[in-house]
């Protein structure tokens, strides 16, 4: 079975529904399996809901980060999910930026970009780094963080997941051939240590430190945000224990300009 996106063509938003579960439990209930976490599709998000100007679909998004990027020479590019598409930058079709601040200030304002998209899985940045030009700008430094939409909105597997993460890395590694790429992979989500979905976050990060990166900086970034227990340390975290507060990308900030260093 191939789903396929034609070139060229603006499919409705709504006429895409996610059929990835259900082909996938066809597959496997007849003993094939197929990784669709490393293969580049486009998403199919369409809400306001996410941070977004009312009625922006996921294909105006990403014209969005293209066009904000254009040729311009940045210090970072930043490369993700909802949780990258926080810090803002100066995007047009994005509302909610509570992390800019916290960049502007730490890497310096107007020397970077935030290239994240709520709702996002490897497989929709994959799509992203391969098809736009993201590369033009020239970034010193590309951090990518990316895999939480695969556990949650894709029910795919940490294994499965680790390793579009792996790809994704390896296709950044490509086309920024000339920028230090740190990934992240994901940053942790569940309060606790013992949280289902923090259990698999860290079989991931396990997964991905057996990977042989070339030419990438892997970071697992789970202690930055947790103390000693694993636990997320208070105020740095939204409700949800998925997306970060303020505070949050404060921390996040830092370590990047550590990093970038």
């Amino acid at each position: 079975i191939t789903l396929i996106h034609k070139p060229g063509v603006d499919h409705h938003p709504h006429s895409l529904n996610n059929p990835e579960p259900i082909v996938r439990f066809i597959l496997e209930a007849t003993g094939y399996h197929r990784n669709f976490c490393v293969y580049p599709v486009p998403g199919n998000e369409y809400r306001s809901g996410a941070g977004w100007i009312e009625g922006s679909d996921w294909h105006q998004i990403s014209d969005d980060i293209t066009a904000t990027i254009g040729n311009r020479q940045l210090k970072l590019l930043l490369l993700g999910n909802s949780i990258t598409q926080g810090w803002g930058g100066n995007r047009k079709l994005v509302t909610y930026k509570i992390g800019k601040k916290a960049l502007d200030e730490t890497i310096g304002k107007d020397t970077w970009e935030s290239a994240g998209i709520s709702g996002d899985r490897t497989e929709n940045l994959l799509w992203r780094i391969h098809h736009e030009n993201y590369h033009l700008s020239n970034p010193k430094n590309v951090v990518i963080a990316i895999g939480i939409n695969n556990l949650l909105s894709g029910k795919n597997s940490p294994e499965d997941t680790a390793e579009g993460i792996f790809v994704v890395a390896k296709e950044a590694r490509k086309k920024f051939s000339q920028s230090n790429i740190i990934l992240m992979g994901l940053l942790p989500s569940g309060r606790k240590a013992d949280d289902p979905i923090r259990i698999k976050c860290d079989k991931i990060h396990k997964i991905l430190a057996t990977k042989k990166f070339k030419g990438v900086n892997y970071i697992n970034p789970t202690s930055w945000f947790t103390d000693e227990k694993g636990t997320i340390k208070d105020g740095l975290y939204s409700g949800d224990y998925i997306h970060l507060a303020e505070s949050g990308y404060q921390v996040w900030a830092e370590k990047i300009a550590q990093l970038m260093k």
